[in-house]
C-alpha cells in the first residue's frame, strides 16, 4: 500500500472543508468528520496520530521532522517529555519515532529520557580538549557535574575518545600523555631517592597516584630497569615492601659479620630485614648451599656447629651428674640467646640418636628412669593394697545393698533357740536335752558371708559387671608422685604422667582379678553350702522316712501311731522345713525359726517359692503325712532349692538304724534318768527293727509296748523307773533325795544289763 503523505491529506482537508461550506443537505457534521477519518486510519488508508488535544492529526513522516528541528534548536540535546509538550505529541508517540529518527537524519543516542544528536558529542569532545589542555587531568565525576550529565551517561558518550585528543580514559579519570609522563619522572625520582627498606603504601602516597596507576608505572619503569631494587611481598598486599640494592648489600654484610663474631643470629632478624625464610635467604647471601653445612636451623635462632656441640656437651655433663638434664640449666651454661624451642630440638635430636634417652617437654633423662618407675608401680604392695581396699569397699557396699533390699520386706526377726514346732513338750517331757533327734542345729553367721540368692537372672549379672567394669579403681597422677621417692623431685611429675596409663590399668586389672577371686570364692563357698545343704536334707528326709515307716508298726495302738506321726511331722518334719526355708532366703536362723518368723519369710519370697512353703507348713499341722512329701518334693524341686531328695534303700535304713542305736547308747550312758530312760526304751524297739522317734511324754504309752518283749525284772524296772521319775518331779527336799537315790540305783542296773 501506498504511504499517505503531507498533500494527500491536505487535499482531503480541502475537500472536508469544501463538504462543510456546502448546502445542509450536503454538509458533514463534525461527529461524522471524525468518524470518516477514524475508518480511514482503522483500514489504513492514511497514516497519522492524533495531537493531545484531539483537534489535529499529524503523519509519522512530518512529526519526525518536528522532533528533529525540536532537538537541533535545543543545542542537539531535548528530553522526550520537553519534545513531546511542545508538539502537543503524547510521549508514546514521540517515543517510538527514535528508531525512525536514526534511519533518516543520522545518528541520536536515547539515554536516560533524553534524545542527544551527534553534534552534541562532538561539541563534549571540543569542550574535554579545552579543560585537558588546562589540568591534564579530569575526572568522569566532575565532568559530569559540569555538563549536567550521568556518569554513565557521560562515559557512554564520550567512549572510546577520539585519538587526536591525546588523552587516556582509566577507571573514572582522563589524562593526558603528557600528564603520564610527567608523573613517570616522578615515580623515577622516588625509587632513586630511597635507600631503606620503604612500605609500597608510601611511596604510592607520595606519588600522589592512584595505585593502579603507580603500579603500571613501575612496571614500565621495571622493563626499562629504572628500578634497581626488588620488593617483597605481593605489590597489591598493605605490607609489601620496596627494597633497595644498597640496603640488601648492608643486609649481607650484617648477616656475614653475626655468624662470624656471635656464631648465631636470630630467627627474628630475618623477619625484621624482610629476608624471607631463613634457609633460602642464607643461600642466596652465603653464597651457595655448600655454605650452610656448618649452620643449623632451630626454631629462634641460627646457629653454628661449635655453638651446637656447646650445648650437647653441657647437656651431657647434666645427665653424667644428675642423670637428666632441663632447658633452663642449659639456658644458664651457654652464653648463646637459645629459646627453649631450640634446646628442645637439640634434645630430641640427640634421643633420636641415643634410644636411651627421652625428651619429655623442657627435660631430657634416660628411659631407663621410666622402666624402673613402671616396674617399681606395677610391683608395688601399695597398688595391690589399693586394689584390696577397693575390692573390700565394693564388697561391703553390695553387702549394704542387699540388707537395704532385705529391710524393704518384711525378714525374720526374733530370738534364738524358740520353738519351732506348734505344740512343744509340756510339763510331763522328761528329755530336757532333746537328743537324739539327728539336729545338727541351723548355719553358723560364718556360713552368710558365703551364701548368696541362687535365684539371679542373666541380664542381672551382666548389668552388675558392666558396673564393676565402670566403677573400677583409679590412682591419680599426684597420688603417684607421692610414691616415685626414688625419683627426682624435678623428673616426678613428668615420669608420674608418662606411666599413669598403664599404672592405672595395671590397678584396674588387679582389683579386676582381685574381685573375680574373690567372688569365685564366694561362689565356690555357695556350691559347698549347696552341697553341705543338700548332704544335710538327704540325711534329715531319710531318717523321717525311717521314722515313719515305725509309725506303722504292729506294736502300737493306731492312736499311738498317730501320736508319734504327729509329733514326727512337729518335730523334725519342721526342722527341715525351717532349714530349707533358710537356705532359699539366706537367712541364718534355721530350724530355730519361730512360727512369727517362718510366716514374715514366706509372704517375702517370689510366688512359686512362696505357694510351696506354704502347702509345706500347711502339711505339718495335719496328717495324712503323703501330703508333707509331695509338698516337700515340690519345695525341693530344680525350680526352687534344687536339692533332689533320694530315695531310701535298705542299707541306708540298716545304717541309720545302726547310727540311731549307738547314739541312743550314747544319751544313756550320760543323760539325766529321764532322758536315759527313754534312750532305753527307744533302744529296745530299734532292737525289735523299730526306729522310733518320740520325746519324754510318749514314755507311759511306749513302755507297754515292750511287755513281752523284753524279760519281766527289766519291765518291772523299767516301769518303776518311770513312776519315780514322775516322782522327782513333784517332791522336794528329803523326800526328793530318797527318790535321786532310788532312780540311780534303777538307772545304773539297767545301764549295767543293756549298755555293757
Amino acid at each position: 500500500t501506498q504511504m499517505t503523505t503531507w498533500a494527500d491529506i491536505q487535499r482531503l482537508a480541502t475537500d472536508l472543508q469544501r463538504v462543510q461550506l456546502a448546502n445542509a443537505a450536503q454538509k458533514l457534521s463534525e461527529a461524522n468528520c471524525i468518524e470518516v477519518v477514524t475508518r480511514l486510519i482503522e483500514s489504513r488508508a492514511i497514516d497519522v496520530v492524533y495531537t493531545r488535544d484531539g483537534s489535529a492529526y499529524i503523519t509519522r513522516s512530518h512529526l519526525c521532522t518536528m522532533i528533529v528541528n525540536e532537538v537541533s534548536a535545543s543545542g542537539g540535546r531535548l528530553g522526550i517529555e520537553a519534545i513531546s509538550a511542545n508538539l502537543n505529541v503524547h510521549f508514546e508517540h514521540v517515543e517510538s519515532m527514535i528508531p525512525r529518527i536514526n534511519e533518516e537524519h543520522g545518528e541520536y543516542l536515547y539515554t536516560n529520557g533524553e534524545l542527544i544528536s551527534r553534534e552534541y558529542v562532538n561539541q563534549l569532545h571540543s569542550q574535554l580538549r579545552s579543560l585537558l589542555f588546562d589540568c591534564g587531568l579530569r575526572t568522569i565525576s566532575s565532568l559530569a557535574r559540569h555538563w549536567d550529565l550521568a556518569s554513565e551517561t557521560l562515559l557512554q558518550l564520550l567512549t572510546p575518545l577520539p585519538q587526536d585528543l591525546g588523552a587516556v580514559l582509566d577507571g573514572d579519570q582522563i589524562y593526558t600523555h603528557s600528564y603520564m609522563a610527567a608523573h613517570k619522572s616522578r615515580v623515577r625520582a622516588l625509587f632513586a631517592a630511597t635507600t631503606k627498606m620503604t612500605l609500597l603504601s608510601t611511596l604510592i602516597t607520595r606519588s600522589n597516584l592512584p595505585a593502579p596507576r603507580f603500579n603500571s608505572l613501575v612496571d614500565e619503569l621495571i622493563a626499562e630497569k629504572e628500578v634497581s631494587g626488588r620488593f617483597s611481598g605481593s605489590r597489591n598486599s598493605p605490607s609489601a615492601l620496596y627494597i633497595p640494592s644498597l640496603h640488601d648489600r648492608l643486609v649481607e654484610a650484617y648477616v656475614k659479620n653475626q655468624i662470624q663474631q656471635k656464631e648465631c643470629i636470630e630467627m627474628a632478624m630475618f623477619r625484621k630485614l624482610s629476608l624471607g625464610d631463613a634457609k633460602m635467604a642464607l643461600v642466596q647471601l652465603l653464597g651457595g648451599a655448600d655454605k650452610m653445612k656448618d649452620l643449623h636451623i632451630l626454631s629462634t635462632l641460627v646457629c653454628t656447629e661449635t655453638a651446637m656441640e656447646r650445648v650437647k656437651t653441657v647437656i651431657n655433663d647434666e645427665l653424667g651428674s644428675k642423670g637428666f638434664s632441663d632447658v633452663s640449666t642449659v639456658q644458664t651454661e651457654v652464653e648463646i640467646p637459645f629459646g627453649v624451642e631450640d634446646i628442645q630440638m637439640i634434645m630430641k635430636e640427640m634421643a633420636k640418636k641415643d634410644k636411651k634417652l627421652t625428651v619429655e617437654g623442657e627435660v631430657i633423662f634416660s628411659s631407663s628412669m621410666i622402666s624402673n618407675a613402671l616396674k617399681e608401680m606395677k610391683e608395688s604392695e601399695r597398688l595391690s593394697g589399693k586394689a584390696r581396699e577397693w575390692v573390700e569397699k565394693k564388697l561391703e557396699k553390695r553387702g549394704k545393698e542387699k540388707k537395704e533390699e532385705k529391710e524393704s520386706t518384711p525378714t525374720p526377726q526374733g530370738k534364738k533357740g524358740a520353738a519351732a514346732v506348734a505344740a512343744v513338750d509340756d510339763d510331763d517331757d522328761w528329755d530336757d536335752k532333746k537328743k537324739g533327734k539327728g539336729k545338727k542345729g541351723g548355719r553358723g553367721g560364718g556360713e552368710k558371708a558365703a551364701t548368696k540368692t541362687k535365684v539371679a537372672t542373666t541380664t542381672q549379672k551382666d548389668k552388675e559387671r558392666e558396673e564393676e567394669r565402670a566403677s573400677l579403681p583409679h590412682i591419680s597422677v599426684e597420688e603417684m608422685e607421692d610414691w616415685l621417692q626414688n625419683i627426682p623431685e624435678q623428673l616426678r611429675s613428668i615420669v608420674a604422667e608418662k606411666i599413669h596409663y598403664e599404672v592405672d590399668s595395671t590397678l584396674a586389672s588387679l582389683a579386676h582379678q582381685t574381685l573375680a577371686s574373690r567372688e569365685a570364692e564366694a561362689l565356690q563357698s555357695t556350691k559347698k553350702a549347696h552341697v553341705q545343704m543338700r548332704e544335710k536334707a538327704v540325711t534329715l528326709y531319710q531318717r523321717i522316712k525311717v521314722f515313719e515307716e515305725a509309725t506303722h508298726s504292729d506294736l502300737f495302738e493306731i492312736s499311738l501311731k498317730s501320736d508319734l506321726r504327729a509329733h514326727l511331722l512337729r518335730s523334725l518334719c519342721t526342722d527341715l522345713s525351717n532349714e530349707l526355708l533358710s537356705f532359699v532366703s539366706s537367712s541364718p536362723v534355721g530350724a530355730t525359726l519361730t512360727s512369727k518368723q517362718r510366716d514374715d519369710t514366706i509372704s517375702s519370697l517370689p510366688s512359686t517359692s512362696k505357694n510351696a512353703f506354704t502347702a509345706l507348713v500347711n502339711s505339718l499341722r495335719e496328717e495324712p503325712f503323703d501330703a508333707f512329701h509331695e509338698a516337700l518334693q515340690t519345695v525341693c524341686s530344680r525350680s526352687i532349692c534344687d536339692l533332689p531328695l533320694n530315695s531310701i534303700d535298705k542299707d541306708t535304713r540298716d545304717s541309720i538304724s545302726s547310727s540311731y542305736s549307738s547314739l541312743l547308747k550314747e544319751e544313756a550312758k550320760s543323760g539325766s534318768p529321764a532322758a536315759t530312760l527313754l534312750s532305753l526304751i527307744l533302744l529296745q524297739f530299734t532292737k525289735q527293727g523299730v526306729a522310733v522317734h518320740a520325746s519324754g511324754k510318749f514314755v507311759s504309752q511306749l513302755l507297754p509296748c515292750l511287755k513281752g518283749k523284753i524279760d519281766e525284772t527289766s519291765f518291772d524296772s523299767m516301769v518303776d523307773t518311770q513312776r519315780l521319775v514322775i516322782e522327782s518331779m513333784r517332791k522336794k527336799g528329803a523326800e526328793l533325795e530318797e527318790i535321786n537315790q532310788s532312780l540311780t540305783i534303777n538307772i545304773g542296773g539297767l545301764r549295767d544289763k543293756y549298755l555293757q
